[in-house]
């Protein structure tokens, strides 16, 4: 009698080890899958921190940016995308128009104003004019991103 209790309490043993090992397998993988996807958000908010999009709006010239395409990146801060546009811009002292891209959160209500074809003002970085910085609170546009958008152009 007491060697089946001695094996049965190895078999049950075993079989925690086992299911433990397997649930921390588990969380590991999901831990590190999660991660990832964070890491472009949290270089976008230390850039954020960092001052970077604050200092194109205080020092940037101005310009206006025509949508190309919006993509979704799969990447979610408090329920609302990032999104990365293609944008047309030009820039407000005149020279030729050139392509880039930005990368930015929407709030889900704004998504249908970022459709291609939409302009909305930016400021364009002075050191690299391929950084731009979404500029809604210009003077002319005192707005969200809504009403003047709404305007076909």
């Amino acid at each position: 009698m007491d060697d089946q209790i001695r094996s049965s309490f190895k078999r049950t043993a075993i079989f925690i080890l086992v299911i433990n090992i397997l649930i921390l397998a588990g969380a590991y993988a999901v831990f590190t899958s999660s991660f990832n996807q964070f890491i472009p958000m949290i270089s976008q908010l230390m850039s954020s921190i960092q001052g970077q999009d604050s200092k194109i709006l205080e020092t940037g010239l101005p310009g206006t940016a025509k949508i190309l395409s919006i993509n979704q990146t799969g990447t979610y801060f408090n329920h609302n995308p990032q999104v990365e546009l293609e944008l047309k811009i030009t820039p407000a002292a005149g020279g030729a128009s050139y392509d880039t891209k930005l990368r930015m959160f929407l709030q889900m209500a704004h998504l249908p104003q970022f459709q291609p074809g939409r302009q909305f003002p930016v400021k364009i970085s002075k050191e690299d004019k391929m950084k731009v910085a979404a500029d809604f609170q210009q003077k002319e546009n005192k707005s969200q991103p809504s009403a003047d958008m709404n305007k076909k152009k």
